[in-house]
């Protein structure tokens, strides 16, 4: 069995975790070390289901060289565009380090859909013919990606999510709960749950749910993602 690392002691990671079980029901294949957060005061917490966390990503030293894999678990509104520098920094520290990819048994992938490294796809997600799915991207229950879809890396995708009509998805954009995708969108875009993005959107934006669709959009990166973190306050 492999070894695996969730890295942000987050609701994602429970879900990683009832999938790795489902995985290993069927034939054993990870064996979950532990949680590291950055959070030193969760240090040596029991987390759920008898995972526990072992520490903080300042501890990754310790199990690159015992065969283990590690996966990024935290994604949320204010945090999901820090993921790509985060995952940068720890390429960068350690380059030896190896990703895991985690499919739920009941996650249908085609046979001709392409999956990266870094990704989690939850429990009933469809992967459909020629579809492309990047490297560190989180897909949660339900979420249909059709057929010729590009997705970028690190985006995330939550449940109920309805991707369709050969569009491509930019990197680091997050897909509110239940949002259909039926145009293309930009990188670093925000579509908010329960919105139909029906015309393309373009870098640095919020797509605002559900009736209006109306878009928002920022100068920069930066400038949406200063308006992203002050979400953490509120």
């Amino acid at each position: 069995m492999k070894n695996l690392i969730l890295i942000g002691a987050s609701g994602i990671a429970l879900e990683i975790i009832d999938s790795v079980d489902a995985i290993n029901a069927i034939e054993p294949c990870w064996n979950i070390t532990g949680i590291l957060d950055d959070d030193p005061n969760r240090n040596g917490e029991s987390f759920y289901r008898g995972v526990e966390i072992v520490g903080t990503s300042q501890d990754i030293g310790r199990y690159i060289e015992t065969d283990t894999f590690f996966l990024i678990a935290f994604c949320s509104v204010p945090n999901f565009m820090l993921r790509p520098e985060y995952v940068e920094r720890l390429t960068r520290k350690y380059p030896d380090i190896r990703f895991a990819t985690i499919i739920h048994p009941l996650a249908w992938i085609s046979p001709s859909a392409s999956v990266g490294s870094g990704v989690f796809l939850a429990p009933h997600t469809v992967v459909d013919a020629n579809a492309c799915m990047g490297d560190h991207c989180l897909a949660l229950f339900g979420s249909v990606i059709s057929r010729c879809v590009k997705i970028g890396d690190f985006v995330f995708i939550s449940a109920g999510v309805n991707i369709m009509g050969s569009v491509h998805v930019g990197e680091c954009s997050f897909l509110g709960v239940r949002t259909t995708i039926i145009s293309d969108i930009g990188d670093h875009v925000l579509v908010n749950a329960g919105a139909l993005v029906s015309r393309p959107v373009a870098s640095h934006a919020i797509v605002q749910a559900p009736a209006s669709g109306e878009v928002t959009y920022f100068k920069s990166t930066e400038k949406l993602q200063r308006l992203l973190g002050s979400l953490c306050h509120h």
